[in-house]
């Protein structure tokens, strides 16, 4: 089982400049970095792939890499990206690289990039691509996350009921034909005592497209 360790990099505004300060799980520091965003080395953040995607582009540029294959000129982006934002929180990288040397697999890190409210501009910057000149972190056993540290709390309050319930059955052409009505069945017995107790609103869609999908979650809340 790979051993987890935990490194915040906590990023706050210092007149015009940041500091991006290193600390282990406990609050220990480790290290610190100062620098300006310029924010005429990247794309708009509005032009930048969601999170997820941005996951999917470092996976393809890897896989381009390793396979000598060609890259666009967007992917090639993402290790010029990768390699300022990087410098950004690690500097020369001197420090972080030693602090992997000494933890070497099997180890898995988990990077949380921890942002402010006034340095919030920041966290929708692709920080997926981070690269260190020779690999992305996350072909290194690296995890990285986003963090606020003025989260707000969270406030529970009872929600008005029925719980809406959307239900779509559908059976792919190239699997193995559904018997959909049972399916239904299934699903209608197991909430029918949360339905009689007016917990639960189950609605089907009776004819499943993307059409009829937009429209039903148009017209109400599930």
């Amino acid at each position: 089982m790979l051993d987890l360790l935990e490194l915040k990099v906590i990023i706050r505004k210092q007149g015009n400049a940041y500091n991006a300060v290193t600390e282990q799980s406990n609050g220990e520091y480790l290290w610190s970095n100062t620098f300006q965003y310029d924010p005429r080395q990247f794309m708009p953040p509005d032009s930048f792939d969601a999170p997820g995607q941005q996951r999917g582009a470092v996976s393809r540029v890897v896989h381009k890499i390793t396979r000598g294959q060609r890259r666009s000129p967007q992917e090639k982006l993402v290790a010029k990206y990768g390699a300022h934002l990087y410098a950004y929180a690690f500097g020369n990288g001197k420090e972080f690289r030693d602090f992997l040397k000494a933890h070497k697999e099997p180890v898995v890190i988990r990077l949380i990039l921890v942002f402010t409210s006034n340095t919030a501009v920041l966290s929708g910057l692709p920080w997926e691509y981070l690269y260190d000149g020779r690999n992305f972190l996350r072909q290194k056993n690296i995890q990285i996350f986003r963090q606020s540290d003025e989260a707000p709390e969270a406030v529970s309050a009872p929600v008005p009921g029925p719980l809406r319930v959307l239900v779509l059955i559908s059976s792919p052409d190239d699997q193995a034909p559904l018997n959909m009505d049972d399916e239904l069945g299934h699903i209608q017995d197991a909430l029918a005592p949360a339905g009689t107790a007016g917990r639960i609103e189950l609605v089907v869609l009776p004819e499943v497209t993307e059409f009829t999908l937009r429209r039903a979650l148009r017209d109400t809340y599930y």
